[in-house]
């Protein structure tokens, strides 16, 4: 394992900011093509002490702020199981849309939002942002596939540079998969 150089320290000072390796690359190694910071984040990204100090760093924070892997894994399932029923009511009703007889039907809903105090612990963590617009409340969830991309990552599933045990990576999408076979006999 080789020493890390200024630059590679503030990698991974700037990596466990966002997690979001180009991004960690382009504020810490300056603008280069977009080609160019991938190949380089990927190649930042496979080295052992690079990893190690990530890991370290991650360490400190999760201890700092007292975050276990548990409560993790609890608040992925949380957002995975996330119903907007629970969230929400809605009834169809129908409406004429616009004034001439050309105009036609559109099939339209009556939405209500639940209050706080009728959402469970779980369902509640689903939620990232509830705002009031003019025409009611908008209420926005965490995206269901970054999360379950991160369980896949977090579980072993999915890899962020490939391995041994996780060969197959897909550097334009950042997602490595298992063999068909391998998969099956996990």
């Amino acid at each position: 394992m080789g020493m890390l150089t200024g630059q590679h320290e503030l990698f991974c000072q700037e990596y466990i900011k966002d997690y979001d390796s180009i991004s960690a690359v382009k504020r810490a190694y300056g603008d280069k093509s977009y080609a160019a910071l991938q190949r380089q984040a990927h190649r930042l990204l496979q080295r052992e002490d690079i990893q190690a100090r990530i890991k370290e760093l991650n360490d400190k924070i999760c201890e700092e702020v007292g975050l276990s892997r548990h409560l993790v894994a609890r608040q992925i399932v949380a957002i995975l199981k996330a119903d907007p029923r629970k969230i929400a009511r809605w009834a169809r009703t129908s409406g004429q849309i616009g004034g001439g007889e050309e105009d036609g039907q559109q099939l339209l809903f009556d939405v209500e939002a639940l209050g706080s105090e009728e959402l469970d612990d779980d369902t509640a963590a689903a939620i990232a942002e509830i705002e009031t617009t003019k025409s009611g409340v908008k209420i926005k969830t965490h995206s269901k596939t970054a999360i379950l991309k991160l369980a896949a990552e977090i579980s072993g599933l999915l890899s962020p540079t490939g391995s041994e045990e996780n060969p197959l990576y897909l550097a334009h999408t950042g997602i490595a998969l298992l063999p068909e076979q391998e998969a099956l006999d996990g």
